[in-house]
């Protein structure tokens, strides 16, 4: 990797763990804010509900930002409102204006964060781009883990308000790395000709995610009635949208000609089933141990840690997937997945720690393969003037497909738990399926591979 992609992988990582910090420490803190704020905590769950609907609502928007705009100044201006929506959060005396700043801050992280990675992809060699996914994701492992650790330790020495001011000093490293280091060198060559902005298109695609993703929310709320509105509203605003441009390509803020390109259109394909399918383990794992193991949160805080260690230790053996193939890569980590999702089944029948940790470490390293590949090979193939929308449209397949999965493993759980009575053979069961939805990727592999394409078959 030469010195610019080094630079812009270090952004784009930083952003994120910034971004997934932020999010995952307000879990540590919602007790206490409730109280300083003297309100329920039931009435925080609005700071994370706008918090979600920011994160959504310009994600459409971000191919159109991104061409329009100089992207190393639309992350540094995102960062800005980041840094002072941070500040605000953590001199916030009531729970609207906390709200409103956890609102900024969604906008702003998304924006950054989507603009840093397009970035990084359009100034990547087509030999680093696995590497460069693989390796920018990392600082999401470290920040989800790390994040509650950071809440809970400003809360219990400090005050809950100094876990936000600890963003401050991060975005002004951010803001002069930038200046001094990248600003000259990309601003220019990535501002593409003015085009005009899709406005009923923007509207349609982001009223839909957000509604998605507050229907997956109110689920994890167990408030049924508002998930099941929600998701049918948002699915009919989706089929609204494809509605109005099912004859209609010109402006349409979402340029669905990438799926042309076999590999983004297996990609997204391997996306969809393999999110589903895996997205959702650590939470039901956690009320698992929790209720059929009765294990403290400290212990199997503990043991979900080994799965982002492990999936952060994976991201350092990205470069060696395009050397066994990506075709092969993407067998193999299906493969394993979903063998350590049937090993998983097992997880409690030795009744010995360590056992824990060598299923957890084996999980969390086959998981962390297959999305670096899955996600590479949507981008691997793209031409440089599609970057920005295939990377547009890839965040908005992520940002659904996560929460459903997290969704569909938590209902599974649940459903089955009503019928057999038996949180383990539920959780056995819940495995079993999310094994075979994984593996149903080989079929479309297999599948491509039988009509004579090769993957990463398209040179430029």
């Amino acid at each position: 990797m030469n010195t610019k992609e080094i630079q812009l992988l270090i952004l784009s990582g930083s952003i994120l763990f910034l971004k997934q910090a932020d999010t995952s420490f307000l879990s540590t803190l919602i007790v206490k804010i409730a109280k300083d704020f003297h309100v329920s905590e039931a009435s925080m769950s609005s700071s994370i509900l706008w918090y979600i609907i920011g994160s959504c609502i310009f994600i459409p928007a971000v191919a159109w930002i991104s061409k329009t705009w100089s992207k190393i100044n639309v992350v540094l201006i995102t960062i800005i409102l980041f840094l002072f929506s941070s500040l605000v959060c953590g001199m916030s005396e009531n729970v609207v204006l906390f709200t409103f700043s956890r609102f900024i801050q969604g906008i702003s992280a998304s924006v950054a964060y989507s603009v840093s990675t397009i970035m990084l992809i359009e100034n990547s060699s087509k030999k680093n781009i696995v590497m460069s996914i693989g390796l920018s994701n990392l600082p999401a492992m470290i920040g989800i883990s790390s994040g509650p650790v950071i809440g809970a330790l400003f809360t219990h020495y400090i005050s809950w308000r100094y876990a936000f001011y600890f963003n401050i000093p991060l975005c002004l490293l951010l803001m002069v790395f930038i200046y001094f280091f990248i600003k000259d060198k990309v601003s220019q060559s990535v501002t593409e000709n003015y085009t005009e902005f899709d406005f009923y298109g923007f509207v349609t695609l982001s009223f839909a995610l957000m509604l998605i993703s507050v229907g997956i929310e109110s689920f994890n709320k167990a408030h049924i009635t508002t998930f099941i509105y929600c998701l049918s509203t948002g699915a009919i605003c989706l089929l609204l949208h494809f509605i109005l441009y099912k004859f209609k390509d010109k402006n349409n803020i979402l340029k669905l000609s990438v799926f042309s390109d076999p590999n983004f259109f297996i990609g997204t394909l391997i996306n969809i089933t393999s999110r589903i399918g895996m997205t959702g383990i650590s939470i039901i794992l956690s009320i698992y141990l929790q209720k059929y193991l009765h294990l403290s949160i400290l212990k199997v805080g503990i043991l979900i840690a080994i799965i982002f260690l492990f999936g952060a230790i994976a991201k350092f053996f990205s470069s060696l997937l395009l050397k066994i193939g990506l075709y092969n890569s993407l067998v193999l980590a299906i493969l394993l997945t979903s063998i350590s999702f049937l090993l998983m089944e097992n997880i409690t029948s030795l009744h010995l720690y360590w056992f824990y940790w060598i299923i957890l470490s084996f999980l969390g390293f086959s998981m962390s393969l297959l999305y670096t590949v899955m996600n590479s090979m949507m981008l691997i193939t793209i031409e440089h003037r599609e970057i920005s929308d295939a990377c547009n449209i890839q965040a908005i397949i992520q940002q659904m497909f996560t929460g459903i999965g997290i969704v569909f493993s938590m209902a599974l759980l649940f459903y089955i738990n009503q019928i057999t009575l038996d949180l383990q053979l539920s959780f056995i069961y819940v495995c079993r399926i999310s094994a075979a939805i994984i593996s149903s990727g080989l079929i479309i592999v297999f599948f491509v591979k039988l009509k004579g394409y090769r993957l990463i078959k398209k040179q430029h």
